[in-house]
């Protein structure tokens, strides 16, 4: 397996004028953060606590084992649009009794609790992620009605809601919810009965407790009795981690931390790998991706998969495609990068005159030997579509697929709405294609034909994808998110 050179000068004008450029972007994009983090603001959130009540990301905090990973799904979303940022919800993968878990939290400081459309299809798209990749679901739930203004559009996601937990109690995954509130209902829809397990607090049913421990009247709206009546909610998040050791388990290899986790991996994000095949960290610097050029796609793969190495398939065909294998934390990926011009460079040109016929077929070849391979692909995305059948073949590909798009996008992208995990860096803006094939599979609010420009934070906000990240830490995201698809493989 060769290992891939680097071009990159650090003190070249180029690279510095990149760099400021992705600072600025990052900059934007941390504030969106904090204004989700913030939650419905200073007087809400010191109201809150007032109550003896705990924030949505602290009672993640306390539920998730200590010292493991958490990627927050989907941070912003809402930004851009009449909707709060972050949708009143955090939504997360995180390590609960040794096991990944999707975790759901409602952020009550937001509108009074109330719920939004937005609130719920973010809550979707991990329900969709839980399916997939076969997690546990864990609500931490509290809302107190639904936004006047959306509450047509409320009553149909919330069904939508309802019908997907039904989906994953069909399939055999497991999940349990905590209710902080009176109700057991989001969105006007009763979920009382739609968890394997129901944790409730004892301040807030004030139900009296029977012999045998259980609620002398049933919790919440739904009529069902809770099985774990807490006494508060730090005991709440206990009694919720007991229910998680109760799932059935499955013989999957979880991250391992300490000495295997080797050296460039402080967050012990490593995946499976055995003595003979340790992981090694990248050999290009990392900090290098807030400036290298996203049309050279081996510049960036050689700063985030192992020992910088990949083995190209087909280097003599198709040169505005790179394809290759490697490794990613331990885990095999097939990568696919398309190394030909940007957005603006392709702009009012077809897709047959970015990527030729001989891209096309190598991109073809490329995803059969991957799905036969049984190989997750790794997509990097900027520029244009490779054609109509490479991008049928990425988008109906039976195998794991990883997006992230690096740069200026023009046109739908189809593989985007059938991968497991789709993200973007804070440079890549999308401008539609001006009349999009029906099904274009640009994700939920896709864009119209006549829709201009759109930034990477908006898109996102829009739950286009699964979060905008800083390029320095896209090893560090795909490794946590292979090792959530390596436990659905198991």
């Amino acid at each position: 397996m060769g290992v891939l050179d680097t071009a990159v000068d650090p003190r070249a004008q180029s690279y510095l004028d990149a760099r400021t450029a992705m600072l600025a972007s990052l900059a934007e994009l941390e504030a969106g953060l904090d204004a989700a983090r913030e939650g419905g603001g200073e007087r809400a959130v010191t109201r809150h606590h007032a109550r003896g009540k705990l924030l949505a990301r602290e009672r993640v905090e306390l539920l998730v084992d200590r010292d493991s990973p958490l990627l927050e799904l989907s941070p912003v979303a809402g930004w851009g649009t009449s909707a709060p940022v972050g949708a009143a919800v955090v939504t997360a993968l995180g390590m609960v009794a040794d096991r990944p878990c999707v975790i759901v939290a409602s952020d009550p400081t937001v509108r009074d609790g109330a719920v939004g459309a937005g609130t719920l299809r973010k809550i979707q798209r991990a329900q969709q992620i839980a399916h997939q990749n076969r997690l546990p679901v864990i609500g931490l739930l509290e809302a107190s009605g639904t936004e006047p203004a959306e509450r047509s559009e409320v009553t149909g996601a919330a069904a939508e809601l309802r019908a997907g937990l039904a989906r994953l109690a069909g399939a055999g995954i497991p999940s349990t919810a905590v209710f902080f509130g009176d109700a057991t209902e989001l969105g006007g829809a009763d979920l009382s009965d739609a968890f394997d397990y129901l944790v409730g607090l004892r301040p807030v049913t004030g139900h009296a407790v029977s012999s045998n421990g259980r609620p002398d009247r049933p919790a919440g709206a739904g009529g069902r009795p809770v099985d774990h009546l807490a006494e508060d909610e730090r005991d709440a998040l206990r009694l919720t981690r007991c229910c998680v050791q109760r799932f059935p388990t499955a013989a999957a290899a979880y991250p391992p931390t300490g000495a295997a986790a080797g050296a460039g991996d402080p967050a012990g994000l490593v995946g499976p790998v055995g003595p003979d095949r340790p992981v090694g960290a990248p050999r290009h610097d990392p900090e290098d991706l807030l400036a290298v050029p996203v049309t050279e796609p081996r510049e960036i793969l050689g700063r985030v998969l192992d020992d910088s190495a990949l083995d190209e398939d087909q280097p003599g065909a198709g040169p505005a495609v790179c394809a290759g294998w490697g490794t990613l934390h331990g885990h095999r990926v097939a990568a696919l990068a398309h190394a030909g011009p940007t957005a603006g460079a392709v702009a009012g040109h077809t897709a047959s005159a970015a990527a030729g016929t001989e891209e096309t077929d190598k991109t073809v070849r490329f995803v059969r030997r991957a799905v036969a391979a049984g190989t997750p692909l790794l997509v990097l995305r900027h520029g244009t579509t490779l054609g109509p059948a490479a991008e049928a073949g990425l988008a109906g590909a039976p195998i794991p697929t990883l997006v992230v798009r690096v740069g200026p996008w023009r046109g739908v992208c189809a593989v985007s709405a059938q991968a497991r995990f789709r993200f973007a860096w804070p440079g890549a803006s999308v401008t539609p294609t001006p009349t999009p094939p029906a099904g274009d599979g640009a994700g939920p609010g896709s864009s119209g034909p006549d829709s201009a420009t759109e930034s990477a934070l908006r898109r996102s906000g829009r739950l286009a994808d699964d979060g905008v990240i800083d390029p320095r830490d896209t090893r560090t995201v795909l490794g946590f998110c292979l090792s959530v698809i390596q436990h659905r493989r198991s």
